[in-house]
């Protein structure tokens, strides 16, 4: 099944555009199709099926979920829910997006909910190009194998991302402005990478949502990413007639565990801050 929405009056009504944390931008074009669901209970759109392609739609005003996904290899594209083409909100009550099946395509999107914004239960799912900003928490990862790429997730009243599931990759994501933890980690082999996380009121990137944990040098299966330590950095020298930063450091204990002898440590350009990571101009 194939649904894309056409405005012949307006053919090309324009874009929004996203930024990623390295500074390459992608287009979100403007829905071409408005549904107001005038404040009713029930999900904006259902789609209950294997397949099926939307493109270009605009979902607003309903006190249920606006999209309810069941089937797999589902593509959703340019679309905006909460989120007028005017720019202006107009509230979802429910999720704005809940999809449950496998190999499910997000390419595209303007989210915003009263509720968690995205939930996706299934495996093999790609998001990409998204912008979240509105949510009590913004984007819940449920399945395994799924990527979260070039987005942006901001101003959720709790956490932006919690990754539940196994195999997950957050690359070139920045997670601002909310008012929980940045990233909660609660499945296992989950990758953060070349990410943006700044100014939430509580933690950067926490490892099951219970705080700061204390290294112990050693892993912890029942603990998500098996309960790796946190970096210890020793010595950090800038150069300034070489223009480079020289870091030395471990992850574990004394002077590194060997549990963690193929960790990847990146390191990040910030500024200053009191709580959390409520940092200016993370980079």
């Amino acid at each position: 099944t194939e649904l894309v929405l056409h405005n012949d009056v307006d053919p090309t009504p324009g874009a929004w555009t996203l930024e990623n944390p390295l500074g390459a931008t992608g287009s979100i074009y403007v829905p071409e199709v408005e549904i107001d669901c005038g404040g009713n209970p029930w999900a904006g759109l259902r789609i209950l099926g294997d397949g099926v392609r939307l493109d270009g739609i605009s979902i607003s005003n309903t006190s249920g979920t606006a999209i309810f996904v069941t089937g797999e290899h589902t593509q959703l594209k340019n679309i905006s829910i909460g989120f007028k083409p005017d720019n202006s909100y107009i509230p979802i009550t429910g999720y704005s997006l809940d999809v449950i099946g496998d190999d499910v395509i997000i390419w595209g999107a303007w989210l915003g909910a009263e509720n968690a914004t995205i939930r996706l239960q299934g495996d093999g799912f790609t998001v990409a190009w998204a912008k979240v900003t509105r949510g009590s928490n913004g984007v819940l990862l449920e399945g395994n194998n799924c990527l979260l790429v070039n987005s942006l997730v901001e101003n959720c009243t709790s956490d932006g991302v919690r990754v539940l599931g196994s195999s997950i990759q957050v690359r070139l994501v920045t997670v601002r402005e909310n008012g929980g933890t940045g990233i909660v980690v609660e499945g296992d082999a989950v990758t953060v990478s070349l990410v943006s996380i700044y100014n939430n009121t509580g933690l950067g990137i926490d490892l099951g949502g219970d705080g700061v944990d204390e290294n112990d040098g050693s892993t912890n299966s029942s603990r998500p990413n098996h309960g790796v330590d946190y970096p210890v950095i020793t010595i950090a020298k800038w150069y300034e007639s070489s223009r480079t930063l020289h870091v030395e450091g471990y992850v574990g204990l004394g002077s590194g565990s060997p549990e963690f002898s193929g960790c990847t440590v990146e390191i990040y350009l910030v500024r200053t801050g009191e709580y959390g990571d409520n940092l200016v101009g993370n980079s």
